[in-house]
């Protein structure tokens, strides 16, 4: 291949990226309200939404499950009567 022929592939290359991303971005592009809404923080008041956790538990809204989650925190798991299994790196 010539240089000429690399180099104008090259630029037809970029110059057909640049129009692509150009014409897509306002599609791609939040509104200002949104980017507003999103850096202001909320109060967990706000937070109504009702979350399924399936047929045993049913719906619970976010202040619940927080509220579950403050009362009774995760606790860390303990060593278990099975020994953990060792791994052992091998070769081929």
């Amino acid at each position: 291949m010539k240089p000429i022929s690399i180099f104008i592939f090259c630029v037809a290359s970029l110059m057909s990226f640049v129009a692509v991303a150009y014409t897509l971005y306002p599609h791609a592009r939040l509104s200002d309200e949104v980017i507003l809404n999103s850096a202001t923080p909320k109060a967990i008041e706000d937070f109504d939404q009702l979350i399924d956790l399936g047929e045993d538990y049913g719906q619970l809204s976010l202040i619940e499950l927080m509220g579950f989650y403050m009362d009774s925190p995760p606790t860390p798991e303990t060593q278990s009567t099975q020994a953990t299994p060792t791994r052992q790196f091998g070769g081929c």
